[in-house]
């Protein structure tokens, strides 16, 4: 059993106390001639939301409400990707069509069930990311129609590849300071996420 030696004693809030944080991150503002890793995510650095393809959307859908982003990677149980699910794959005509089609609730739709196949998803190689502009990405995300870009590099240890990195048309635009719009019907802010899912 453990024994407690210390006692702490509540201390009274003063009247001014502040807020002890970190500085607000910066986000730097970019042209469309900037390189395109200026605006990329680099998930060497940034642990990447992910999820099962078997959970069920409304659980997908409060995952990324919560982490605030509009992108989940779908994993298997071995870390292996096996699809992008997007705020768009949540909310579009696909959940509404899977649940006629399979004659089932909405809420019993799964995000492998909606997500975008590894077999569907184009990713970008990183060695030609290392010498586009932005510009050259936001073409690209307007060409697929895509919110987002998955960046992949060769592993070390074998002939696969690993996800190092995601570009985003929300994240993108936020830095050149304008609306990147890639497609249609796509909740433009979190507040509308919750409200779809109320």
């Amino acid at each position: 059993m453990t024994t407690f030696v210390h006692t702490l004693k509540p201390v009274e809030l003063p009247d001014e106390a502040r807020i002890l944080q970190p500085p607000r991150v910066r986000v730097d503002k970019v042209t469309a001639e900037s390189p395109a890793l200026a605006v990329m995510t680099d998930l060497r650095k940034v642990r990447v939301i992910t999820i099962s393809p078997e959970t069920p959307l409304n659980a997908a859908l409060m995952v990324m409400i919560n982490a605030k982003v509009r992108l989940l990677i779908a994993i298997d149980e071995v870390g292996v990707i096996v699809g992008l699910v997007s705020a768009q794959d949540l909310m579009g005509e696909k959940p509404l069509r899977v649940a006629n089609d399979d004659r089932i609730h909405h809420d019993a739709v799964l995000v492998r069930q909606v997500m975008t196949r590894c077999s569907d998803v184009w990713p970008l190689n990183i060695r030609d990311v290392e010498y586009a502009s932005v510009s050259d990405i936001v073409m690209h995300l307007i060409a697929s129609h895509k919110q987002h870009a998955l960046v992949i590099e060769p592993a070390v240890e074998d002939s696969s590849y690993h996800a190092c990195g995601i570009f985003s048309a929300t994240q993108i635009g936020r830095q050149l300071g304008e609306d990147i719009n890639v497609s249609d019907g796509l909740a433009q802010s979190f507040s509308e996420l919750e409200r779809l899912i109320a």
